[in-house]
């Protein structure tokens, strides 16, 4: 098993605002690992995609693909099941899926992302939240 921890930054253009609009959203990742003498940081990212998005509202969830790329030059690909909830603003994304391929192929992994609630007083502006961050983790269960 290998846990990664690290931070994540979440993107939005144009802005988060109290009323939901098609929005385009990237994200990047950065871990430190654990439990692998092999590999000891992975970075990864998705986006941009766009969405239905605001402060409060935004995707509940759906399918994608993210391309891990560890520190010993290898990669691997997270073919996942994510959902996103929004509690008080806050957005959590859990992800479970297989590496289909790359380092650790075969294995089952998991994700969770905790991007912090934006600000009250941006979202009332006129552009927006254009980016919160959090802290991430990811985990290749075996």
């Amino acid at each position: 098993m290998v846990t990664c921890t690290g931070e994540a930054d979440q993107h939005y253009s144009p802005g988060l605002t109290l009323t939901s609009r098609p929005t385009s959203v990237s994200s990047s990742f950065e871990y430190d690992c654990l439990g692998s003498a092999e590999v000891t940081a992975v970075s990864s990212g998705f986006g941009p995609i766009t969405v239905e998005a605001g402060c409060l509202l935004g995707d509940l969830g759906g399918t994608s693909s993210l391309t891990y790329h560890w520190d010993d030059d290898t990669t691997s690909t997270f073919e996942n099941t994510y959902i996103v909830t929004r509690p008080l603003g806050q957005t959590i994304v859990s992800a479970t899926g297989e590496i289909t391929s790359g380092r650790f192929a075969g294995s089952t992994a998991q994700s969770l992302i905790v991007y912090i609630a934006p600000a009250l007083t941006g979202c009332l502006t006129s552009s927006g939240v254009s980016s919160v961050e959090g802290i991430a983790s990811f985990t290749v269960l075996g």
